[in-house]
């Protein structure tokens, strides 16, 4: 099979609809059956399109329309333009900008249409437009599709059929399959392209090749989000992150001497450090990669010197853990540079032990978890003291998660997530007095808590009973996403962030105030502050039809209130940590 796009991996291309369509065929070849079709049409977003034509081989002449072929991925509607023209509910229809009509060469199919009855098209894609960015010939994908078919019909059978008094099966499954195949090739490509920022990845590239020069290999490390379970995964709890779209992206190539040098495109700074090194260096965006590659080496691992230019898409600040994603792309790049085979546990938790001895931040696992195992359309419910993980759906029924960036990052977030770490140790200490047994806030419930609650202070109790409370909410989160009670989960959502702001005490007042204004809103379900805390994002159950509207109210409010403008992102589960 001819390879159609450099970038798309074999595996990719398979899952493109090399296949005929299966679904309802509608022939509209009469007008009273054109309102029905196109009120069908109409409840839809997005609807491939083609035409069949009549060939014309006269110079400077446009073919004759046909056939017009609308579909959507489960019914495909044939307009027999050449028996009932181009009615004024079909061109309205083509003139909707707010529905997408998606097809290969369709400027010559719209003026063949405008041929028949003039109108102003709106809401076309064109496939072809995807060939700079993906190295493609989308139009090559659906001549394979008609020729693994068997449906491509010569000019001299164009010239009879199409015009026939009625359509063979095999053309109505050719004309169903043309239109509907530039739809799902157009879906496919939107998932590739939501996965890899292809302009970054060429640029990190580009710039080792300046840089430095030679054989290289590229790395994709995605940042995360949690959907809730903040601060449980050092108390051993549970968590339900999922890995993102958002990532850096890196370029690295093997040196002869022990000698790793760095260049960072975000900051445009370079660094330079030995192997033997065991002083961090001074620029403290490289200290991450200095403790992955120094625990790796004492580790045992063989390694040498080596090149690495990197940049990301992750908003620094904004609580999807860059940090996380720097470390875990560092430790998979090591590894396939120097054939090392480091399991994908192990790239986690030496992603980790470098932040706790690099760093000087005591976080847990679920970070650097996420950047590993993260998988398309999943989330991971994570135990973070077995380190086994569940996958499940992301299954929001018509919802959507919306970051919003407050765009502040107060000073004092590392010091504080290292002093709430000692707080809750401190009142695990307590309760073992009772409970030898107990390592971890994970061990204990409530009636535990409230059994040591005299030789605690009452910041320690509050900070402790947000963690059990927390824990109960994941497992409780998991079960209402797998019954579908999306309801239920948005409210556990919000008790989140009621938790983090009044007990666990790492909010801050623009967090608290994006949360407040959703609670008005009827179609935000549920809203808390995502990280860390003391800035970064909020997450948000919005419904998906309302995503625009809740920018628009969100970015007024916030701007009013703080004269700054927030930004937003769309979450969506990808894969891990990549060799790409």
């Amino acid at each position: 099979m001819k390879r159609f796009c450099s970038t798309l991996t074999n595996d990719q291309l398979n899952r493109l609809p090399i296949k005929a369509f299966d679904g309802e065929i509608v022939v509209v070849d009469s007008l009273y059956k054109v309102n029905a079709a196109v009120n069908y049409l109409s409840q839809f977003k997005e609807i491939g399109f083609d035409t069949e034509t009549r060939p014309s081989f006269r110079k400077g002449r446009l073919n004759n329309v046909a056939l017009l072929q609308l579909s959507t991925k489960e019914k495909a509607f044939l307009f027999r333009t050449c028996m009932i023209g181009l009615p004024p509910q079909v061109t309205d229809f083509l003139s909707n900008k707010k529905i997408k009509k998606i097809g290969v060469a369709i400027r010559d199919d719209v003026k063949g249409l405008q041929k028949i009855n003039p109108f102003v098209p709106g809401g076309f894609v064109e496939l072809q437009d995807f060939v700079k960015e993906f190295g493609i010939e989308a139009a090559g994908l659906k001549k394979l599709n008609g020729i693994v078919l068997g449906y491509r019909i010569s000019k001299a059978q164009q010239l009879s059929n199409w015009e026939a008094d009625t359509l063979n099966p095999k053309q109505k499954t050719y004309g169903a399959t043309d239109a509907w195949s530039g739809l799902l090739i157009y879906n496919e490509l939107l998932k590739h392209r939501n996965k890899m920022n292809y302009t970054l990845l060429n640029y990190i590239a580009k710039r080792y090749d300046e840089t430095f020069g030679g054989d290289k290999i590229t790395v994709r490390a995605p940042g995360r989000i949690n959907i809730i379970g903040e601060h449980t995964d050092y108390n051993e709890g549970f968590v339900l992150p999922a890995a993102v779209p958002s990532a850096i992206y890196f370029a690295i190539g093997k040196r002869n001497d022990n000698i790793v040098k760095l260049y960072s495109t975000d900051f445009n700074q370079e660094c330079e450090f030995s192997l033997d090194d065991t002083q961090k260096p001074e620029n403290q965006w490289a200290w991450y990669i200095f403790g992955v590659t120094k625990i790796i080496k004492d580790l045992g691992y063989k390694i040498g010197g080596y090149n690495c230019v990197f940049g990301g898409d992750i908003p620094v600040g904004s609580g999807m853990s860059s940090s996380a994603a720097l470390e875990c792309g560092t430790g998979l790049g090591i590894s396939k540079l120097f054939n090392l085979n480091i399991s994908q546990l192990d790239i986690a938790k030496i992603g980790q032990r470098s932040e706790h001895e690099y760093v000087g931040v005591k976080c847990g696992i679920m970070d650097q978890y996420a950047s590993v195992f993260g998988k398309t359309g999943k989330c991971i419910k994570l135990d973070c003291r077995s380190l086994l993980h569940e996958y499940a759906n992301v299954d929001i029924q018509g919802c959507v998660f919306i970051l919003t960036n407050t765009m502040v990052k107060h000073s004092l977030a590392s010091s504080e997530y290292n002093k709430r770490r000692s707080e809750v140790e401190e009142g695990v200490e307590a309760i073992k007095r009772n409970y030898p047994t107990v390592n971890s806030l994970r061990d204990c419930t409530l009636d535990m808590l409230n059994e040591s609650k005299g030789a605690i202070s009452e910041t320690i109790y509050r900070r402790c009973r947000f963690v059990i409370e927390e824990n109960e909410r994941v497992t409780r989160a998991c079960e209402l996403l797998n019954e579908g009670n999306i309801e239920e989960f948005g409210k556990l959502i919000y008790l989140s962030h009621n938790g983090l702001s009044q007990m666990y005490e790492v909010s801050c007042k623009e967090l608290d105030f994006l949360v407040t204004q959703t609670e008005s809103i009827d179609y935000v379900l549920g809203s808390r502050m995502m990280g860390g805390g003391f800035g970064g994002c909020t997450i948000s159950l919005v419904k998906a039809d309302h995503v625009d509207e809740f920018k628009k109210t969100i970015s007024k409010a916030y701007k009013t209130e703080f004269n700054i403008n927030p930004q937003f992102y769309q979450a969506v589960a990808e894969n891990g940590v990549e060799i790409v």
